[in-house]
């Protein structure tokens, strides 16, 4: 009994909803017919749309009229049949009638574009659709405010479609294939070079070579003073410093500190993996160098004393000297020099440094006596800019025995960098020459060094001030009108950039430019004052210079103007020139150059 109604229910249910169906099958035919459109009436549609097509073709001058309101007459009638719109003709009906009707739009807002609104044409727009009477304001702002807020408002973008139209496949260009020809003659084997005729290394490598054979002989370790101090030569106990600081950065040497707080160098063969340096600047000047040499007892320097002399050649030109002394060997030295903008490269000879024989001696005694014939004054001249940094400056005048070449004229010196120990004593040899030799000299302390106050600077631009207050003081107090500026090491590009800055200034002479690219990093801002001075100026430099190569020297001097001149020393280093052994040899190279001013 109980299946059977629940069967009956089912039943009833199944009848109830076709029914309902049907219901609604019926009442969407039904919709569907009444707003279906017959022919006829779609027939009256596309008339209605060729009307007005015509319509806006035969008003065309009123449309463009910006007084007239044919325009929005014709798109309300537009409107209106956009609604009636159902099926495809229509809509072709539709989108022709609303083209004729852009273009029209366009041609209005080109004429507008080429012939203008004028001013009173648009006051007459305005008063016409937003005028008002009866206010103090005869234009209603708040209704054209709402008029074209609508222009000013964000709208939608239209959906496109990204990528090219044309889905033709491109073809694949077919791969030429090059015969391949049989080689007819004998393959060529490169002849091998002789190992005699290979490059010379340099100064620093040789040293590196030497202080790491040193170290080796003891393993567990060296005082760090007896390792890089030279008790003869401070230029050289400086080389020794630099090439202990490559075998540190090449994983070669290895600093230690004891319980005492002494410093010992080890050796070693290769850098640890994850090895981490730490990097720290100190000062080392000529008076750290003599502490140095009173600590280290004598005979316990570890790294040998290099010669300062280059190889003589068989060629003995004659030599000038002022002085009647006889002629000594000699190594060419090649002399480029650069005239009123047209390069001259000629093979000249200049004295070499002596070397030591029984002649030699005898005049490097004579030396010592000439360098004894002058006077040495101190004074303190005050920068008179807004640092007011005084510098401690020292005058060499020419002895009672020693005539004075010219009264008018002083030789003003720059010493090497500050921040790497650089001070005026480095300078005090030639200086003390060129007073026994008739000339005044000035040496001076740049600002942080010696008795000079201030702090010095990385770049040195503030220590161009300091040049250039020492040159207004020799003008002023010792009343000299001539001046030439020698600079060395990096006491060169500082020197070069006060050139034209002191109208007295008549030559330059540098010792050991810093052309190279490291140290351009530093004074590369200053290579253009001294290049483009029209001055007189003398370039010295050794060929194992260790900051500047030959060619970068020849390649910044042919941007060069006015005279230039460049004597390269063979076989000298950059450290050795600053060094005593070679005072007297520059002293004569600044004495000729002087005479040819």
């Amino acid at each position: 009994m109980k299946g059977g109604a629940s069967k009956r229910e089912h039943n009833f249910r199944a009848m109830k909803k076709e029914r309902l169906n049907e219901n609604v099958e019926e009442e969407n035919d039904s919709t569907n017919h009444e707003h279906e459109q017959d022919p006829a009436c779609r027939r009256i549609i596309r008339s209605q749309f060729l009307k007005l097509k015509s319509l806006i073709n035969e008003k065309r001058d009123d449309l463009l009229n910006t007084d007239s309101d044919k325009f929005e007459s014709i798109l309300n009638e537009f409107k209106k049949l956009h609604d009636q719109v159902q099926k495809p003709r229509e809509q072709v009906a539709d989108a022709e009638a609303l083209l004729d009707l852009t273009r029209t739009l366009v041609g209005s807002v080109k004429s507008l574009l080429n012939e203008g609104i004028s001013p009173a044409q648009f006051v007459g727009c305005l008063l016409k659709d937003y005028g008002q009477e009866g206010t103090e304001n005869s234009i209603d702002w708040q209704k054209l405010g709402m008029s074209v807020s609508p222009i000013f408002m964000n709208v939608h973008g239209c959906c496109t479609m990204l990528g090219p139209m044309e889905n033709e496949l491109k073809q694949r260009k077919v791969g030429v294939q090059r015969k391949q020809t049989k080689p007819t003659a004998e393959k060529a084997r490169p002849e091998e070079l002789d190992e005699s005729n290979e490059v010379e290394k340099a100064d620093t490598d040789k040293n590196m070579i030497t202080m790491f054979n040193v170290m080796k002989k003891n393993t567990k370790g060296v005082p760090l003073e007896s390792l890089i101090l030279n008790r003869t030569s401070f230029a050289q106990t400086v080389e020794n410093l630099f090439t202990l600081s490559f075998l540190v950065k090449e994983g070669r040497a290895d600093i230690r500190v004891d319980e005492n707080h002494s410093h010992y160098v080890e050796p070693r063969n290769a850098p640890k993996t994850q090895e981490t340096y730490t990097h720290f600047v100190f000062r080392y000047d000529y008076q750290d160098w003599k502490l140095m040499k009173d600590m280290v007892p004598e005979g316990k320097e570890l790294m040998p004393h290099r010669g300062q002399f280059s190889t003589m050649v068989d060629s003995q030109p004659e030599m000038a000297d002022d002085n009647s002394q006889p002629a000594l060997s000699v190594t060419p030295i090649r002399k480029l020099s650069r005239n009123r903008g047209r390069i001259v490269q000629e093979e000249g000879v200049v004295e070499e440094s002596p070397e030591c024989d029984e002649e030699n001696v005898s005049r490097a005694a004579a030396i010592r006596r000439k360098m004894s014939e002058y006077t040495l004054e101190s004074f303190t001249v005050e920068n008179k800019t807004h640092d007011g940094v005084k510098l401690n400056t020292r005058l060499f005048k020419p002895g009672r025995e020693s005539e004075c070449k010219d009264e008018n004229f002083a030789i003003v010196m720059v010493h090497p960098y500050s921040i790497l120990g650089g001070s005026q004593g480095l300078l005090k040899g030639i200086a003390s020459y060129l007073a026994s030799n008739g000339y005044f000299a000035v040496t001076f302390d740049m600002r942080g060094v010696g008795r000079s106050t201030g702090k010095p600077s990385i770049t040195g631009f503030s220590e161009v001030k300091d040049v250039v207050a020492v040159c207004n003081w020799v003008c002023h107090h010792l009343s000299l009108n001539r001046i030439l500026l020698v600079g060395s090491s990096a006491g060169a590009p500082i020197a070069g950039s006060a050139v034209d800055q002191i109208e007295q200034v008549i030559g330059y002479v540098s010792i050991g430019y810093p052309f190279g690219m490291t140290a351009s990093i530093l004074f590369g801002r200053h290579h253009k004052a001294i290049l483009h001075s029209s001055k007189p100026k003398l370039f010295i430099m050794g060929t194992q210079d260790g900051f500047t190569s030959v060619k970068q020297l020849k390649n910044k001097l042919k941007s060069a103007s006015g005279r230039v001149e460049t004597h390269l020393i063979d076989g000298v280093g950059h450290f050795q020139m600053e060094g005593p052994d070679y005072d007297a040899y520059m002293v004569d190279l600044i004495v000729k150059f002087i005479a040819s001013l």
